[in-house]
């Protein structure tokens, strides 16, 4: 839920971050700590992502599926 709320964060401040960040006892950040703390949750979210597809991939491809036609639907 945090990666979520952090990926998230549009306000100029990522003040939702500074949230999560303090909830941590991670205090007095600044502006470009949570920028940074930000990407870092975008390339995490993004890596599992890949890891999450390539294994749904490699389920479709052993069982037949890509031959036959499938549809994948993803939620969250």
């Amino acid at each position: 839920a945090d990666l979520s709320r952090i990926e998230a964060d549009a306000t100029p401040e990522l003040s939702a971050t500074r949230e999560v960040l303090d909830r941590l006892h991670v205090y007095d950040t600044t502006l470009d700590d949570r920028r940074l703390v930000k990407e870092v949750c975008h390339l995490v979210a993004r890596r599992a992502a890949l890891l999450a597809g390539t294994a749904v991939a490699a389920i479709a491809s052993h069982t037949g599926a890509v031959s036959t036609g499938c549809t994948v639907a993803i939620d969250g």
